[in-house]
């Protein structure tokens, strides 16, 4: 069964001007004012953990594991609503791993959580995430998705002049509770229908 939108186009484009250019436009604004030093101050960690929850909500938009019936997509941004899934690039392993680590340790109290800097790398996540919005924003269907979208996309010349470091000068030791839980697995819809 193809997934089904749970706007009609219409609403569906008008939320992605408010609602997916805002994470777009937070994922990449943010990520470029994340300080090496995050962990120093309560702002600098503000800083940081809202950098991590945008990464985590794009992650789920593009590549969800669970898609419950309010939840917006992108594969509903295409007239063939298995377009994405079979089009998508492979997602670096560093995206996966940090919607992992946020889902256990940012958005959920778990024993998954880390004690101490959690040494984020924050370019490689920026740079990661890219091409994966730039596909997605030039291959959507321009009626279902509001240019805005591709307004709030940095170039890439932005990102790559950044320097690279992870977050942390602190001296606090990571203390991982549990072991990271395996990678996800992408269980969509459209699979089960070439079956």
């Amino acid at each position: 069964m193809k997934p089904k939108p749970p706007l009609p186009d219409n609403a569906l484009r008008a939320y992605s001007a408010i609602h997916l250019a805002y994470e777009v436009d937070m994922f990449f604004s943010v990520g470029q004012s994340v300080r090496s030093n995050a962990w120093e101050t309560i702002k600098d960690r503000a800083t940081l953990e809202s950098f991590i929850l945008h990464l985590r909500n794009l992650t789920d938009f593009l590549y969800p594991t669970t898609v419950r019936p309010d939840d917006i997509i992108a594969a509903y941004y295409f007239d063939d609503k298995c377009a994405w899934q079979r089009m998508r690039p492979t997602p670096p392993a560093s995206l996966l791993d940090a919607r992992s680590r946020a889902h256990k340790g940012l958005v959920h109290l778990t024993t998954g959580r880390e004690t101490g800097d959690p040494h984020w790398k924050i370019k490689d996540l920026l740079t990661g995430m890219h091409p994966l919005i730039v596909k997605f924003a030039n291959t959507a269907s321009p009626h279902l998705l509001d240019p805005a979208v591709a307004r709030e996309i940095p170039s890439a010349r932005i990102l790559a002049d950044m320097p690279e470091f992870f977050t942390s000068t602190s001296s606090t030791t990571v203390v991982r509770i549990s072991p990271p839980p395996p990678a996800p697995t992408f269980a969509d819809e459209c699979e089960e229908e070439t079956k």
